[in-house]
């Protein structure tokens, strides 16, 4: 939303900012005109972002003196990496929620000396219905990740998988760990899981914001995996 607004001169206005009470170290606040900013957001033409998880050039060159409601999961470097510092600051969690992913971290870290920590994030459970086969996102498959979880073994001598998922038993009866270097984690709070996916070395992603924030987020030099067609869209347009 910054992304576009700053290259079409427009103001970015979140209707509902304090969602991100206790989540962001400096979250946003409702603004001395909210009202007003409401009033026009209750007019604003709703543009969709079409196929998802592609660059859409049509949301950077917006009509001006014209308000917009965008929709769409935005999931495109191309909008804002010229601000990527600023963007960093933005998402910083509070210190608690980082200092619990912190914890999880250490204690494998602590477990397994040496070894090389490579998040898995697994979605699947909603991303299956309809309404996200219609953009185009496909869940991850068996086949996907345990090839993943191959490369990796074979790129690094100590590996150790800490996996995030909506489905753990799905995890569990699909995944072929090696060496009992699997560890599929408990469900936790999405902040958290954001968070502890960006402090490993590496990642293995799938289809949806959790895995394209916490790449994101993490190092520039960690190895991110993903499917080769991030979303069945970009298949048919590559």
């Amino acid at each position: 939303m910054l992304g576009i607004a700053r290259a079409t001169n427009k103001i970015p206005f979140i209707t509902n900012p304090e969602r991100f009470q206790g989540v962001l170290r400096t979250p946003p606040t409702r603004p001395d005109d909210y009202e007003k900013l409401m009033a026009r957001c209750k007019k604003a033409d709703k543009i969709e972002e079409g196929d998802g998880g592609m660059f859409q050039r049509h949301l950077i060159s917006l009509k001006p003196r014209k308000d917009y409601e965008v929709k769409g999961c935005l999931q495109s470097w191309m909008y804002f990496d010229r601000m990527r510092d600023e963007i960093m600051d933005i998402i910083s969690f509070t210190d608690e929620i980082v200092n619990n992913a912190t914890q999880v971290i250490a204690r494998l870290r602590q477990l397994f000396p040496g070894t090389t920590l490579v998040g898995v994030h697994v979605r699947r459970e909603d991303i299956v219905r309809e309404k996200w086969a219609e953009i185009g996102f496909v869940a991850g498959s068996p086949k996907y990740f345990n090839r993943a979880m191959m490369l990796f073994r074979e790129r690094f001598p100590f590996v150790t998988f800490v996996v995030v998922g909506q489905d753990p038993q799905w995890c569990t009866q699909n995944f072929n760990p090696v060496n009992n270097d699997t560890f599929i984690l408990e469900l936790s709070s999405a902040e958290v899981d954001v968070q502890l996916l960006s402090m490993t070395d590496h990642l293995i992603t799938s289809p949806g914001t959790f895995s394209w924030w916490a790449a994101f987020k993490m190092a520039r030099t960690a190895v991110v995996m993903y499917p080769r067609y991030f979303t069945s869209i970009t298949k048919f347009q590559s």
